[in-house]
């Protein structure tokens, strides 16, 4: 892969790599891994985040099943809570 830098980039990147003691192909590397990993973990939140709501959802009813563990957990937690303290 080739690209181009300007050359007041190309030596800010030059001195942070050996500040590091980093060749700069391996920050240039490292850089992109995170570049790419930025929208896995985007998609990971924001999966979670639709899970979580539809669980929200799920629970709002008092006679759902989500609504009974969430009852039943509660319990757990409010009995295990006053052995702890």
């Amino acid at each position: 892969m080739t690209f181009r830098l300007d050359p007041q980039l190309k030596a800010a990147l030059t001195e942070k790599a050996h500040a590091e003691s980093k060749p700069v192909g391996e920050v240039v590397r490292e850089l992109i891994r995170e570049f790419v990993e930025q929208e896995h973990r985007r998609k990971f939140s924001a999966e979670a985040q639709r899970q979580s709501s539809e669980c929200a959802q799920r629970t709002a009813d008092p006679n759902s099943d989500g609504a009974a563990v969430m009852r039943e957990i509660e319990g757990d937690l409010q009995y295990f809570g006053a052995e702890w303290k």
